[in-house]
């Protein structure tokens, strides 16, 4: 199973790594530097899951979450996202709070990134649902 990710973070590096562990495993990856540009691209795009950076110096993770789960689009407001924690001790719950459905830490492994977003995107698919 794979499907669209927008990948928000505003390290480049982040971005890439990020979007060649996925793409290497079916996913298709888009990426925004910040939390506004990624609001926009939630706003026209049609995806299916989002991993989004904790620390971005326009708005942070959390809070980019909590607009996301307020958004007045349903396809939106519904999206699994996977947070990403790096030094701040309590980005994690911070992130979960706000309404993320998982988080990995950074520096994060390819294994442990995969297999979260395919485990989310899982969890979406309505029972009996083929995963084809």
């Amino acid at each position: 199973m794979a499907g669209r990710v927008l990948i928000i973070d505003d390290n480049e590096l982040i971005r890439v790594l990020v979007a060649n562990a996925l793409s290497e495993h079916g996913f298709v990856p888009l990426v925004a530097s910040g939390g506004a540009e990624g609001l926009a691209m939630l706003g026209t795009g049609d995806f299916d899951l989002v991993v989004v950076d904790y620390v971005m110096p326009e708005m942070m993770g959390d809070e980019l979450i909590r607009r996301v789960r307020a958004s007045g689009h349903s396809r939106v407001r519904s999206l699994p996202i996977l947070g990403l924690t790096g030094s701040v001790p309590e980005a994690g719950s911070r992130l979960m709070a706000a309404g993320a459905d998982a988080c990995i830490p950074k520096p994060f492994q390819d294994r442990k990134l995969v297999e979260s977003a395919k485990r989310l995107l899982e969890a979406r698919q309505p029972k009996g649902a083929s995963a084809a």
